[in-house]
């Protein structure tokens, strides 16, 4: 839908931030997906993550160059999370990066994409939900 926000918050914090962006931007509507079930709250996800939207949760990597990038938004954040974990013990390096809203992702500059999501990354997973 143009001119909209969409917003799919994983865990407290990230709900927290997504009601902050739809308070705060009265130039376009947004819509808040919420899950039913109970989630957990997630380690490195932030309020202030959320107004990039997306951002690193976590990252075993350096400089800039993981062996995998893992992305979801919602509920399946927990499951990429968990299925990182699995790759770490295995000595891969991951990158675990939240999605909360792709419209404001794009709007950020080149630079803050690159540093999320950078083009020599080839390996990339996402999982959602469907």
């Amino acid at each position: 839908m143009p001119n909209i926000l969409m917003l799919r918050p994983a865990d407290g914090n990230e709900t927290a931030g997504a009601y902050k962006i739809a308070i705060l931007n009265r130039k376009r509507p947004s819509v808040l997906a919420l899950s039913r079930q109970k989630l957990p709250q997630l380690p490195g996800t932030s309020i202030e993550g959320v107004e990039k939207g997306g951002y690193i949760v976590s990252d075993n990597s350096t400089g800039n160059k993981p062996d995998l990038i893992v992305m979801s938004t919602g509920s399946e954040l927990e499951i990429v999370a968990k299925a990182a974990d699995e790759l770490r013990k295995e000595g891969k390096t991951v990158r675990v990066v939240s999605f909360v809203c792709w419209e404001l992702f794009d709007e950020q500059s080149d630079e803050y994409k690159e540093s999320v999501l950078p083009e020599a990354v080839t390996g990339r997973i996402s999982i959602e939900a469907g």
